[in-house]
């Protein structure tokens, strides 16, 4: 594993729920602080999805919430993404709702109102959160609900959107949701109910974005690499759990972003959370089922844990679709080996010999199993 940041970060209760997502408090730049966890790996080099929206260091949460990366773009980009909303792709058109909501300006809440009656559920989940982020009351129920959702990035975006709408219907909503939520979204419900409104705030200076006659898919894209920097922005503040909520943000913007979900699985494992983690690894898979890193992290995952007959068939698949990278052979082969597969663990270290006869580890790791067969056979 390669060491890396991610390349893509009470009284008066009803009225501290009044705070919209438009009006984030900006702080003054400030040096991050280091890291004191687990680092994150990288499973390949990031991909480059464009221009940078907004300085993040320039900008930061207001304690439990997200950097405001869209607010921070400029209206540019928000007219770029408007036409997906109409979009025959239901994967568009929720991506659309969520970086309009994101955006922090009011004037395409009237927009989304017929997404509500979308007939795909995660279409409508992103319309209803964006409209409530938006000051439209509108989307308050499936908002509401979307504090259930199976994903928890998503749920955390329902915590920012019910206070900002505020209200009794909000409040006892995020209430009776408090309970057997993921650390992350326990944090920001009981921050959201207990959050007192700043005495000053205002918006991230707008940066406007450049982008006459871009596609919807090209202002996707440079979101996408936006919230990525976003992670990055969390991790070297030191919250792991933003950094995961950031990096699924990522995947859901783009849905190869293959390093944003190695990573976030690492994280998830490395703090004891194993079913979100691997959870994390299979969605990889199935979105990228020719790309071999999910498999090989998920096989890595597996070998680490010491569940080695688990290990093989994704350490097997990485190597068919990367069958020159040595990495993914080194560890099928000492797979093999413990397993007791010797004969198929000599193959592998052949291969990687083949390609490299001067590979000094497959020189010793070959004849140690060499004479494991000789003594085998004998």
């Amino acid at each position: 594993m390669i060491p890396q940041a991610a390349a893509r970060t009470k009284p008066g209760l009803v009225a501290c729920l009044l705070l919209a997502a438009a009006f984030l408090p900006t702080l003054q730049a400030a040096q991050p602080a280091k890291p004191h966890g687990p680092a994150l790996h990288a499973a390949q080099p990031a991909k480059a999805h464009g221009p940078t929206l907004h300085d993040l260091g320039a900008a930061r949460g207001a304690d439990w919430l997200p950097v405001p990366v869209i607010q921070a773009a400029g209206d540019a980009f928000l007219r770029a993404v408007k036409p997906g909303l109409k979009s025959p792709s239901a994967v568009t058109r929720a991506q659309a709702a969520f970086l309009l909501g994101d955006g922090a300006n009011r004037r395409y809440a009237s927009l989304l109102l017929p997404l509500l009656k979308d007939a795909d559920l995660h279409v409508r989940e992103q319309a209803a959160i964006a409209l409530c982020r938006l000051h439209d009351a509108s989307g308050l129920d499936t908002a509401s609900a979307a504090l259930q959702a199976d994903r928890s990035w998503v749920r955390f975006y329902a915590v920012v959107a019910l206070w900002t709408i505020g209200g009794q219907r909000a409040t006892d909503a995020l209430r009776k949701s408090a309970k057997g939520q993921v650390p992350l979204i326990e944090l920001a419900i009981r921050r959201a109910l207990a959050a007192a409104l700043p005495s000053k705030v205002r918006t991230v200076p707008p940066k406007p974005l450049p982008l006459p006659g871009a596609s919807v898919a090209d202002a996707v894209d440079g979101a996408a690499d936006a919230f990525a920097g976003e992670a990055d922005w969390w991790w070297h503040a030191g919250d792991y759990d933003q950094v995961i909520r950031a990096n699924q943000v990522v995947t859901f913007l783009d849905p190869h972003a293959v390093e944003q979900y190695t990573n976030s699985a690492w994280l998830l494992w490395s703090m004891g959370r194993v079913p979100e983690a691997l959870a994390e690894y299979r969605r990889c898979i199935t979105a990228n089922p020719r790309n071999p890193h999910g498999y090989f992290y998920l096989g890595e995952y597996f070998v680490e844990h010491k569940q080695i007959a688990e290990a093989e068939p994704y350490l097997k698949q990485a190597v068919a679709l990367a069958p020159q990278d040595a990495r993914f052979r080194r560890s099928l082969a000492h797979v093999y080996e413990k397993l007791g597969k010797l004969k198929e663990a000599l193959e592998e270290w052949d291969a990687i010999l083949k390609d490299n006869p001067t590979d000094g580890a497959a020189i010793q790791n070959r004849a140690r199993v060499q004479a494991a067969l000789k003594g085998k056979a004998q």
